[in-house]
């Protein structure tokens, strides 16, 4: 859920990084607020898949060389 909102509102991963694109216009013109509590709450979700991922692929990598 938390990825493909972020894909879609901005695809070109940038908008959230700088307040205008290249030609000047702003990177987010249609967004009017951020719910802080729910942008906590996606990121804290998505920090959890992250680690999980990473300490299964470790997990795979150091089964494999063993």
């Amino acid at each position: 859920k938390g990825i493909k909102q972020f894909s879609e509102t901005d695809p070109g991963s940038t908008a959230f990084r700088y307040p205008v694109d290249k030609k000047g216009n702003p990177s987010l013109p249609n967004l009017t607020h951020i719910n802080i509590q729910g942008l906590a709450e996606i990121m804290d979700s998505m920090g959890q898949l992250l680690d999980s991922t990473s300490t299964a692929i470790t997990a795979y990598i150091d089964d494999m060389s063993s």
